[in-house]
């Protein structure tokens, strides 16, 4: 895509363009109850895929669109499913029960599940 081409577009017009599908789109239920090597090769064969579908498009469109950030509800939507290099940090550092506790359930929250049975 020309970045000229974008540079009339508003946002509304961006957020009905061609994006990726969210993160969140990839959970599956059924793969919890696969073994530690069946959800590797799945998770290997899902990257592969994603590598050959996402286009070029899709990423300029998706920057465009989420610029504004807070005030776009397509960065609401892309935005869960990613762990911030925030999270990372509080991962790599927790170091009382309560806190992981707390941890867990933020991050189920990023991960945009509800709840972990």
């Amino acid at each position: 895509m020309d970045c000229s081409d974008t540079g009339s577009a508003s946002e509304s017009d961006m957020e009905t363009g061609d994006l990726p599908a969210p993160l969140v789109a990839l959970y599956d239920a059924d793969l919890r109850c696969l073994c530690q090597n069946e959800l590797q090769e799945r998770s290997e064969e899902t990257f592969e895929r994603l590598g050959k579908e996402l286009t070029n498009e899709q990423c300029v469109n998706l920057e465009l669109t989420t610029k504004k950030q807070a005030h776009s509800q397509a960065w609401h939507t892309h935005r869960t499913g990613r762990i911030t290099s925030t999270t990372l940090h509080r991962v790599c550092t927790v170091v009382t029960e309560n806190a992981k506790t707390n941890l867990v359930k933020q991050t189920n929250h990023i991960l945009g599940h509800r709840r972990m049975e």
